[in-house]
């Protein structure tokens, strides 16, 4: 029969050093994150279109494209996360994030709409 060490933790090193608030931080930033970037969108779509007289489909366009960017940019940015951990990734998404969003919000027309 075999033995089982119960003295350290089931994963990882052990090691417990690090803050315990760092994960459900992480985890709040993500789904607010993804809340403000992603799932507005389609919630403040006709809201977008009726204030500004664009077409419904052009402003679609506009979020598809981005959401082809970031698929074609995910390969690099998980290279990158690989290499410098999530620190720095992660706080560079935010603020590229939130300059689109403001870039987004204040466009004065189609073209800069697509460039947020």
């Amino acid at each position: 029969m075999t033995d089982i060490d119960t003295s350290g933790a089931v994963t990882g090193t052990g090691d417990r050093s690090r803050p315990r608030g760092a994960l459900p931080a992480l985890c709040a930033a993500q789904i607010t994150s993804w809340r403000i970037v992603y799932y507005a969108f389609p919630v403040l779509n006709p809201e977008i279109t009726q204030a500004t007289n664009w077409p419904a489909g052009a402003t679609t366009a506009a979020f598809s494209l981005g959401l082809v960017i970031s698929a074609l940019a995910g390969i690099r940015v998980g290279r990158m996360l690989d290499r410098r951990g999530p620190r720095t990734v992660m706080t560079a998404g935010s603020a590229l994030g939130a300059a689109s969003l403001l870039v987004v919000a204040t466009a004065p027309n189609l073209p800069m709409f697509f460039a947020g």
